[in-house]
């Protein structure tokens, strides 16, 4: 990530058109988050995931904008990075159009829905849950010191359905093999009985 100085004077430039976040922004976060109000100013697409959480928070409470949780640079860069991973960034973001399914895992096209109903909203507040591909999380035999007595499906049923909202699990979200491009702070319907998510409403103007 660039200073902050260097940084406002890029946002007004019309061929700069997107932030993309690096692996770790945290030792420069400080950075970003005085050049909000310039942001606000000259609206730019902001993409990464992980460690960058703080910044879509900010950037969505501070300056009123949607950004994306998608591959920062480093992701993208990578050998092994999916087709539905780089394919989903370059709709979102670069195509400007976001909205849609979300697409399921290629792999495990399978979505758990832990418990039924359908609402609409921002994506953001608990009107609805969607949590994503929790890799590495569970038992497994590679991993024999871990106790084996729940799932991670049960975990999250139980602590998830008194919520009483509609909860869709396994979406390809995260630090797993695929990770589709996902709005933030947009309008967005999830369908726990049909097992979809559609993003509603364009991140991009």
């Amino acid at each position: 990530m660039i200073e902050a100085t260097r940084f406002g004077r890029r946002l007004p430039n019309g061929g700069c058109i997107g932030v993309p976040a690096p692996a770790s922004p945290w030792e420069n976060r400080s950075d970003l988050l005085r050049g909000v109000e310039l942001i606000a100013e000259h609206p730019k697409a902001f993409c990464g995931y992980s460690d960058i959480t703080a910044l879509h928070v900010a950037l969505r409470q501070r300056a009123g904008l949607a950004t994306f949780y998608g591959p920062h640079l480093m992701t993208m860069g990578w050998t092994e990075t999916s087709d539905l991973t780089r394919e989903r960034l370059l709709l979102a973001v670069l195509g400007g159009d976001g909205t849609g399914p979300v697409p399921a895992d290629p792999d495990d096209p399978y979505v758990r829905p832990l418990r039924g109903g359908r609402a609409s909203g921002p994506l953001a507040g608990v009107v609805e849950v969607v949590v994503g591909d929790m890799e590495r999380c569970d038992w497994s035999e590679r991993r024999p010191e871990w106790p084996r007595t729940k799932s991670l499906e049960q975990v999250l049923g139980e602590h998830l359905e008194p919520l009483g909202v509609p909860v869709r699990y396994k979406l390809p979200l995260g630090h797993a093999k695929h990770l589709a491009t996902l709005p933030l702070g947009v309008a967005a319907t999830l369908d726990g009985d049909q097992r979809t998510l559609v993003v509603d409403q364009p991140a991009l103007r």
